[in-house]
């Protein structure tokens, strides 16, 4: 049955493993559900992080759909295993570490968008030029027309190490998408199967301006463009969210798209 919808297929993809990948496509994909997208969780990781975080997701939040990579159902074709409900209109793709060629070169072919979380020391930055030369010329992906991203991942912006990845990135011909910190809040929110913009503590609203550039490239990147995506920002959104909820102490850190006064909250 034609449903109307098509998805835009988002993976979260690095070979160096710690770098948030997981952490990452969780909020995504709780970002996606709780403004009414019909959105799925796949994951391809053996320690099924993605999915346990889910078992950890309250039923009252928006249900995001879970699909696992790994362990394979016998009773099924691999494709029926990972395809999505039809009416899915974006799917989150986890992926693991040390992924092999021929598995890269699947999940490049599942997705419309790659997104590579890089952390700012020294061992991740050389695993990353290792890692997006084999997406690039083993992977083919820009010859396959896919958009690539980069998210500086969990970073002290005053530090040396900082300073490095953005040399490094600046050095690629790829965008830097966002930059989020070193922050307790993302860890609560995966704990309690939330993403981080469902999260009420303060270190998470001062996330929100880097999510917010997050989810406007992607937005620029779907390929399909059959669902209106929501016209506020995920700043707004929240904003208003705490509003209704009349919760003084946090809805006075007042949200907008304008840079945050405090240059360390924007990764700068």
């Amino acid at each position: 049955m034609e449903t109307g919808f098509k998805m835009h297929r988002i993976a979260l993809i690095n070979m160096k493993g710690g770098c948030g990948k997981t952490t990452i496509a969780t909020s995504l994909a709780a970002y996606y559900a709780s403004v009414g997208l019909k959105s799925s969780l796949t994951d391809y990781d053996s320690q099924g992080s993605s999915l346990d975080w889910l078992k950890h997701r309250d039923i009252d939040k928006p249900t995001i759909y879970g699909i696992d990579a790994y362990n394979r159902n016998k009773a099924t074709t691999l494709s029926w295993q990972l395809r999505p409900p039809a009416d899915t209109q974006v799917s989150i793709i986890d992926t693991p570490a040390g992924l092999n060629l021929e598995v890269l070169r699947k999940i490049i072919e599942q997705s419309d968008t790659l997104l590579i979380p890089v952390m700012p020391s020294a061992i991740d930055i050389q695993a990353a030029v290792r890692f997006i030369e084999i997406l690039l010329i083993q992977g083919k992906a820009r010859a396959k027309g896919k958009n690539i991203g980069i998210i500086a991942n969990r970073i002290h912006s005053r530090t040396l190490a900082y300073q490095t990845l953005k040399k490094f990135i600046a050095r690629l011909d790829i965008p830097l998408i966002a930059r989020f910190r070193g922050v307790q809040c993302y860890i609560h929110a995966i704990d309690k199967g939330i993403g981080i913009h469902e999260s009420t503590e303060k270190q998470a609203f001062r996330e929100l301006y880097q999510w917010d550039k997050l989810i406007r490239w992607l937005d620029q990147c779907n390929p399909h463009k059959a669902h209106p995506h929501p016209s506020p920002s995920v700043a707004n959104k929240l904003q208003g969210d705490l509003e209704r909820r009349d919760d003084k102490p946090l809805a006075a850190h007042k949200l907008t798209h304008e840079q945050p006064a405090d240059k360390s909250q924007a990764g700068k």
